[in-house]
């Protein structure tokens, strides 16, 4: 991986990271979360229900009363172990999830250029 960024997730986190446009050159972010079972997840930071970022440019990312990540514009709850939608708009489907690795020291290494496996 060149231009790795490393990210240092803890319980509790969303953390947005900022990687390569798009193929149009519109803006993309990743969203690193830790799920209960204290493994990281890193997400494309893109709605199911229409292609926008879940937070909207709030960099608000979790529910307050569940813990799961949210859509700001649609109210849509994605779980963070599989980023399965469970209630909203887009119910049933799945949040983009993107490759990454991890190191020694826990922390999450991810590729700028990083891309969702096609499915």
């Amino acid at each position: 991986m060149s231009d790795v960024k490393t990210i240092e997730p803890k319980a509790g986190d969303a953390i947005l990271v900022y990687l390569n446009p798009d193929e149009r050159g519109r803006p993309r972010e990743a969203v690193v979360v830790v799920a209960d079972d204290g493994k990281p997840r890193v997400y494309l930071n893109e709605c199911k229900h229409i292609p926008i970022p879940l937070d909207a440019g709030t960099a608000q990312l979790l529910d307050d009363e569940t813990g799961m990540l949210f859509c700001g514009t649609h109210g849509a709850l994605y779980r963070l172990e599989d980023g399965y939608c469970t209630a909203g708009p887009c119910m049933g489907e799945t949040l983009d999830p993107l490759p990454f690795e991890v190191d020694e020291n826990g922390n999450v290494l991810l590729s700028p250029d990083a891309e969702p496996a096609a499915t």
